[in-house]
């Protein structure tokens, strides 16, 4: 009896130690920040290109408020950003794009995952349900485009007078 009671009770201990899964935490990745002053004559565009990474996820976070086109474009596996401001506009703009390291595929697995908690809620005993790739830390970049947007003035061209060589 005595031998049933303990090995129950060490059933039951273990199966509550199995029960609880470590707490899902996620580490705080990098935050940098690049700021790019661009100068820039009316009504000319401007492109950046940001390279080939492909696994990096951009957005632009705050929009131009003078803009006739601003968008970031994938082309041949390059990301651009391209700027064209308003007709005529002269004066300053300014677009913030973030840039998160990491595959947008492993980002949206992380949403579908089953909550952490009881792990026989969405997994076989003694096994917590984690998608690892949402446990790394996400490093991000923040570009701030400072556009300077200055008018073109034509050269002006002015009128000589006519001289007159007198000769000796």
């Amino acid at each position: 009896m005595k031998v049933t009671a303990s090995i129950s009770a060490l059933i039951l201990l273990l199966g509550v130690s199995f029960q609880s899964c470590r707490k899902h935490t996620m580490k705080e990745g990098t935050t940098s920040y690049q700021t790019i002053e661009v100068n820039l004559d009316m009504n000319k565009s401007y492109q950046y290109s940001f390279g080939t990474a492909t696994t990096s996820s951009r957005s632009i976070t705050k929009q131009s408020q003078a803009f006739s086109m601003s968008e970031i474009d994938n082309v041949n596996g390059s990301a651009l950003f391209n700027y064209i401001p308003r007709a005529d506009f002269t004066g300053t703009d300014e677009v913030q794009i973030t840039s998160v390291e990491g595959s947008v595929k492993d980002h949206a697995n992380c949403s579908n995952q089953a909550p952490q908690g009881n792990c026989q809620q969405h997994g076989s005993a003694g096994h917590c349900c984690q998608h690892h790739d949402c446990d790394k830390a996400k490093d991000k970049t923040i570009y701030t485009f400072k556009i300077t947007i200055k008018s073109v003035t034509q050269p002006t061209i002015t009128k000589t007078s006519n001289l007159s060589v007198q000769g000796s």
